[in-house]
């Protein structure tokens, strides 16, 4: 019975781990697709502005 207990901390312990790493690359992705749309953004804009000086 000792065992069964046993294994059953180590898998809640390792459950909780993962949950913590997801958690982890949940915020790290939102960070990225933020900065993604804020650098597509800029270079959205400056294509316009530099295509002004091409065809005028």
């Amino acid at each position: 019975m000792a065992s069964r207990c046993g294994d059953a901390d180590v898998a809640q312990e390792q459950m909780d781990r993962l949950e913590r790493e997801i958690a982890s690359l949940q915020a790290k992705l939102t960070d990225v697709e933020e900065r993604y749309g804020l650098e597509h953004l800029h270079l959205a804009v400056s294509a316009s502005y530099v295509s002004g000086f091409t065809t005028g």
